[in-house]
């Protein structure tokens, strides 16, 4: 049963839980967006930088992909639960994070642990995706986009201006990873048929990795899509 921590409303976003909560038999923060779960970590001290979604462990294999990036951008922070685990997995690298919402940050320094040892390693944004990129002349090696609020995403990256941008911001072997809620087959698997397709017109390569029941093709899930101009192996390394 939930514990009940903080609630509040964001114009935008919707209601705004966060509850703490038995996760895979350890004390876990929960947020909730408009009754879906967004981001999650484990209370215990020690256990606060791993990741729980294994969507969020998928992000890795693109560092692994590219054992030589350096500069990470990450798109929709959330509750900062990719950033403090990539700070402490990777602390040679530097990792710059969008986020479209201010009370957002708010909510994960006051209830997800993010403190200012974690702050001072990350550059953080407080503007829309779109706009960073066309704004900010710095590329990356990898972007990853996890845009999502509650259990709606942002439409925008289904255009070709925001490949577009992705793509003038990465570096020439960069790699792109998208999280999107779809199926493998059937009819809720449009959305990642046509993001994939969307990509190919940009990249050479492109991948797409379920990242949660390989075995349910039907059913909705986290999967991420990823694109490069330079080859993605399965077998990182």
């Amino acid at each position: 049963m939930d514990s009940f921590v903080y609630q509040t409303y964001i114009s935008g976003y919707g209601e705004i839980i966060v509850a703490d909560s038995m996760f895979h038999g350890r004390m876990t923060r929960l947020l909730y967006v408009d009754g879906a779960m967004q981001s999650a970590t484990f209370n215990e001290p020690d256990e606060r930088n791993d990741l729980i979604f294994e969507y969020m462990k998928y992000f890795d294999d693109a560092m692994l992909m590219r054992p030589d990036s350096s500069d990470i951008l990450l798109i929709g922070g959330g509750a900062m639960s990719y950033p403090k685990h990539f700070v402490s997995a990777y602390p040679d690298k530097r990792l710059d994070v969008v986020e479209l919402c201010p009370e957002m940050i708010d909510i994960s320094r006051r209830f997800f642990y993010l403190d200012h040892n974690i702050e001072s390693k990350i550059g953080l944004y407080i503007m829309d995706g779109d706009s960073y990129l066309s704004e900010n002349e710095k590329t990356y090696d990898i972007i990853l986009n996890d845009a999502y609020i509650g259990s709606r995403w942002d439409k925008s990256i289904a255009g070709s201006g925001h490949c577009r941008l992705v793509k003038k911001r990465m570096s020439p072997t960069g790699i792109y990873v998208l999280n999107v809620i779809t199926a493998q087959k059937g009819p809720f698997a449009m959305r990642g048929k046509k993001l994939r397709s969307m990509l190919q017109r940009f990249f050479k390569w492109t991948m797409f990795i379920p990242c949660q029941e390989e075995d349910d093709y039907y059913g909705k899930q986290n999967c991420l899509i990823l694109a490069s101009d330079g080859e993605l192996c399965t077998k990182p390394g």
